[in-house]
């Protein structure tokens, strides 16, 4: 919202120009440090009295406006680099963010560490964008969908078409018609799959250009090779991989199976059975307890015991239901007669906690990705369960997505991206929607892109060591939010629990001002005056009555 055009240039240009008149206006002695508050809040300078080099760091906020706010991080920063009580934060916005809260800014004692100014910025709130886009095949006829939700903010209806770009080829243009304060959605069928990044554009024009284009990736059904390495019959695991549509399953006896080994995208790993190690792939580990790549380091396995003091009755006590592992997944009265201490590995977390420990372990190191599940299986009800085939379909999708190349992925503008090189890969190269050419040098798989608050389509491709391109994808950024396209401003700063905190702002919001105050010099005035008082001493001297 911050890009949008009703104040002159735009908000942000009218935010920097606030911000540099306050550090103009500097004293002698003072000294600033800048934050831009993006998605991930970014130091641009340090705290320093120097005008000039505050005045050229500013410059960096217009280029990382775009995307969210996570005001509340951007305050925890600057409370945790200020030595001064008395320390004043002005927040320059149009303050479309969640409500501020208090403690971001006070100290543990529950005292403001920080004084908090509000400088608001924009004037209208008119606008209509996209706020919605994406795309789902359709299972019945494998054909694919593209959905888009349009939001009219403006005070009159909206009129207007949408048009589908594949590239540069046009494939189709629908009319949409939304009213004040309302929100339409449009579906465009019967589309076969398309690999290159699709663009959606609403021909409008407004203060808001950001979100009149739509960029999103047709999410395409991969087929993973899974090798299940097992030394018992396991039907029950066998029939749930064999089931999953995406799935290419085949046993592996040995080292020397027919398949080689980096032709497998995920390894299933009962027990200790023999397995490839292949740095490459991902693995699904079950009550495994010798293998290089496990994220945890097993010890001793434990038997329910209701007789011991004190009984022995592992069940389960924490899950981590974001996790898409656990997506549509309910164990949460999961019966378990034996299970295996485990310690995790400083690359790994617990997904499934248990009485006695970490049950179910997810692990994720140099780009390579585990899954640990601390018990045999059929020493629990878990194989006769309907969330059985549910945990492993949600386990090799996740398992396989990591070894295999990102596809279908969109981004929010002002993310930050994680992604997975190809094995081999020495250097990265990626070029912006501006045409900006950057260059990553990975000594891991892992690439991360920091800087994704400019919409469109980043080219990225991957080079081995040789200099010869091994992979590479285009990444469609957009901003499609129903929060940055609502560009109506805020004349106060919204807190949170206002009363919690030592401050005068008990009403639950601070006000805004365009006229931010700050310590100006007064030595002139103040000589000024002594003068005049030496000189008025002066003269009663001089004429006094002897």
């Amino acid at each position: 919202s911050m890009l949008a055009t009703d104040e002159e240039p735009s908000r942000i240009a009218y935010a920097v120009s606030g911000a540099r008149q306050m550090i103009t206006d500097m004293s002698r002695g003072d000294e600033a440090m800048i934050i831009a508050a993006g998605p991930t809040p970014k130091i641009l300078s340090s705290f320093t009295g120097n005008k000039a080099a505050l005045l050229d760091a500013l410059d960096g906020a217009t280029e990382l406006a775009g995307g969210g706010c996570e005001l509340d991080a951007a305050l925890r920063l600057a409370s945790s680099v200020t030595s001064d009580s008395g320390a004043k934060a002005v927040v320059f916005s149009d303050g479309i963010l969640p409500p501020v809260d208090p403690r971001s800014f006070s100290t543990p004692e529950g005292e403001a560490a920080l004084n908090l100014s509000y400088f608001p910025v924009g004037s209208s709130g008119e606008n209509a964008g996209i706020v919605s886009a994406g795309s789902r095949r359709n299972v019945f006829t494998n054909d694919y969908e593209i959905f888009v939700a349009v939001r009219n903010h403006l005070p009159r209806a909206l009129e207007t078409d949408v048009t589908f770009y594949a590239g540069e080829q046009l494939l189709d243009v629908l009319e949409v018609s939304v009213d004040p304060g309302d929100r339409s959605e449009l579906t465009l069928e019967n589309l076969p799959y398309i690999g290159e990044p699709i663009r959606i554009e609403l021909d409008h024009e407004d203060a808001l250009d950001a979100d009149n284009t739509a960029y999103i990736a047709m999410a395409v059904d991969e087929q993973f090779k899974v090798a299940l390495c097992t030394e018992r019959e396991s039907l029950p695991l066998r029939r749930v991989l064999q089931s999953l549509e995406f799935v290419e399953l085949y046993d592996y006896a040995s080292e020397e199976s027919e398949r080689g080994r980096q032709d497998v995208d995920v390894w299933v790993v009962d027990g200790n059975a023999p397995s490839g190690h292949d740095p490459a792939a991902s693995y699904l580990f079950i009550d495994s307890t010798s293998h290089p790549f496990l994220p945890v380091v097993p010890g001793n396995s434990v038997k329910a015991d209701f007789l011991a003091d004190p009984p022995i009755v592992p069940a389960i006590v924490g899950v981590d239901n974001a996790s898409d592992l656990m997506r549509f997944v309910n164990i949460s009265n999961l019966n378990i007669s034996r299970m295996r201490l485990v310690q995790l590995q400083p690359w790994a977390r617990t997904v499934v906690e248990a009485t006695e420990g970490p049950l179910i372990v997810e692990g994720y190191l140099s780009g390579q990705r585990t899954l640990y599940i601390a018990m045999d299986i059929y020493d629990s009800d878990l194989p006769v369960r309907a969330s059985f085939p549910i945990l492993m379909s949600n386990a090799i999708r996740g398992l396989g997505s990591a070894s295999g190349a990102t596809s279908g992925l969109t981004v929010a503008a002002g993310n930050r991206v994680q992604l997975v090189a190809p094995v081999g890969t020495t250097l990265a190269e990626v070029t912006t929607p501006g045409g900006e050419e950057l260059e990553f040098s990975l000594e891991t798989r892992d690439l991360s892109l920091a800087d994704t608050t400019e919409t469109g389509v980043y080219d990225i491709r991957y080079f081995n060591e040789d200099g010869e391109q091994i992979g590479g994808l285009k990444l469609p950024v957009c901003l499609a939010s129903e929060d940055e396209s609502n560009i109506a401003p805020y004349s106060t700063l919204r807190l949170a629990d206002a009363g919690t905190i030592g401050t005068d702002e008990g009403d639950g919001e601070i006000v805004g001002s365009r006229q931010v105050r700050v310590n100006r010099e007064f030595y002139t005035w103040l000589i000024l005056l002594v003068l005049l008082i030496m000189g008025l001493e002066w003269y009663l001297f001089h004429t006094r009555t002897l």
